[in-house]
This record gives C-alpha cells, structure tokens and sequence, in this order.
C-alpha cells in the first residue's frame, strides 16, 4: 500500500520547472522528490516499486513534502471520531469568516453540507 501512495500523491502534486527556457507546469516526477529528500531517484523508485520501504524518519519528510498525513501514506484510512471532524469542519468554516452575516454564514454552510453529501 505504501509504494503505491507514495506514487499516487507524488503524481498528484503540480510544480512548475523551467524547460527548454519556458516555464511550464507539471506533475512531480521521481527526481524532484528525490531532490526535495535529498536521495537518489532511485531510491524513490524503489520505494514505489515496493522494493525497499522509507524508514521512520524519512516516511514524515516523505509526508510533509507530499502534504499528506504519514496515516495516509500508510493506507490507514480511518474514520474520525465525531466530534474531530465536527471541530475541523467549525475551524475551517469559521477561519476567515467572521465578518460574515448569519444568514451568509448559513448560505456558507449549506453549500458546504451539499458538497460533502455530493463526495460520499
């Protein structure tokens, strides 16, 4: 499971790189990574071939630069109690919105409900 995270989230991160003089946008190869842990490419491969795992240390670095929870890279797909995502979802609904109306704020958190019950 964790050979094909690490591709699955490496490959869904987007970064720009200078090519034949031009900028342009892309998905993150084996090098890049690579270059941000500070490893060879062949390493990453290996990794994502499953032929050798990260060790502790290098599994967080691996998940701060894929901006992604070590659980997830792991496969552990847990559910989160209630009440934590209760917290999360107030956190994220109110940072920033505090020069809402009530009836704005309402409008907000129906749209959000609608998405998260269009994702199940």
């Amino acid at each position: 499971m964790l050979s094909k995270n690490i591709r699955l989230y490496r490959e869904k991160i987007i970064i720009e790189v200078i090519e034949n003089g031009t900028k342009v946008k892309r998905t993150m190869q084996q090098k890049d990574l690579a270059k941000k842990l500070n490893v060879a490419p062949s390493t990453i491969s290996m990794w994502e071939r499953n032929e050798r795992s990260p060790d502790p240390d290098m599994l967080i670095k691996l998940s701060k630069v894929l901006n992604v929870s070590v659980d997830k890279l792991l496969g552990n797909n847990y559910k989160e109690e209630p009440k934590e995502k209760e917290e999360k979802h107030q956190i994220a609904f109110f940072n920033g919105a505090e020069n809402l109306s009530d009836a704005d704020r309402l409008a907000v958190q129906n749209i959000i409900d609608s998405l998260n019950n269009k994702n199940k």
